[in-house]
């Protein structure tokens, strides 16, 4: 099963390398985490997955993120 409308597969281990299409984004930037469906907190278009940070961030540990904006390894 893939992640919304991608071909990232779910449980995937990600890396966010990019600030392409987000707002304040900078500082995931080499963060790592697992991919999932889109959170409907956050946009859901074509190319848009789940991530759930390793790691609590001052705003939490789930976001959205284009799949541009990352780096993944299949489980």
């Amino acid at each position: 099963m893939y992640c919304g409308k991608t071909k990232i597969p779910i449980g995937s281990k990600v890396t966010i390398v990019a600030n392409v299409h987000g707002t304040n984004f900078e500082e995931f930037i080499g963060e790592e985490g697992v991919a999932t469906h889109p959170y409907f907190s956050g946009c859901q278009h074509i190319g848009w997955i789940g991530v759930s940070l390793n790691k609590e961030s001052k705003y939490g540990k789930k976001f959205n993120f284009h799949q541009e904006e990352i780096a993944y390894e299949t489980p």
